[in-house]
């Protein structure tokens, strides 16, 4: 596994900048946001029917699950990366059908801080991952739901954010133990206190670097032996 597989971007989009200075200031949008504002869904998903194969594998989740060249970190070609920038989990709901047509065997659900940065309700997000969990077991998929990774002190309003975090962290513990599916907690590994370490994030405050996504991908090959995939 190699840094080279990480693929970071400094250059923070103008959008993801005005979503900051809004909660900064608590200027919540006009109207709610939706996945269908986001000129990168469409864009993405365009491609997906496109790929045909079987993956064992689904990395589903935003830009901090898409940076990354998954079947390099993990050593395998059969992982489907499946992250959007800029993506909450609504719009994870209605890009399942793609997920199902691939038939793996396990699917890693990353997301929450976009929804969290779009003044998204906290039951809408525990409601719409319920979904998902619900959506990918009944497909036989094992699903495996992944904690909201604190942001660094950096990052604007951090304290706000995480507490926010911490809030719907707790409530995903709850969650995977009443869906009985297993729980990744990457703060327990990046992070000091309520924030993550500025060792592990590019100079945003919020996305992976390098040395945090051979840390991540190190839990997701322990799992992946465990369930013998």
């Amino acid at each position: 596994m190699a840094f080279a597989a990480v693929l970071i971007r400094e250059n923070y989009p103008q959008r993801v900048w005005n979503r900051c200075n809004n909660f900064v200031h608590n200027r919540p949008n006009i109207k709610p946001h939706t996945y269908k504002d986001n000129y990168a869904y469409e864009q993405q998903t365009g491609f997906y029917p496109l790929y045909h194969s079987p993956k064992k594998i689904v990395m589903l989740g935003s830009s901090i699950t898409s940076r990354i060249d998954w079947c390099e970190m993990l050593e395998r070609t059969d992982v489907a990366n499946m992250g959007i920038n800029d993506d909450i989990t609504e719009g994870y709901i209605n890009r399942m059908d793609f997920i199902r047509k691939l038939k793996p065997r396990i699917c890693f659900i990353e997301g929450g801080i976009n929804d969290i940065l779009y003044y998204v309700a906290q039951d809408t997000i525990l409601k719409n991952l319920k979904n998902i969990i619900e959506n990918l077991k009944s497909n036989g998929i094992m699903p495996v739901l992944i904690t909201v990774c604190y942001v660094s002190s950096d990052f604007p309003e951090a304290d706000v954010i995480n507490n926010k975090i911490k809030t719907l962290n707790k409530e995903l513990v709850l969650l995977a133990k009443a869906e009985q599916i297993k729980l990744l907690d990457l703060n327990g590994l990046l992070s000091e206190g309520d924030f993550i370490n500025k060792r592990y994030v590019i100079s945003d405050g919020l996305h992976l670097n390098g040395k945090a996504y051979i840390i991540w991908s190190g839990e997701v090959q322990k799992i992946l032996e465990q369930a013998g995939i």
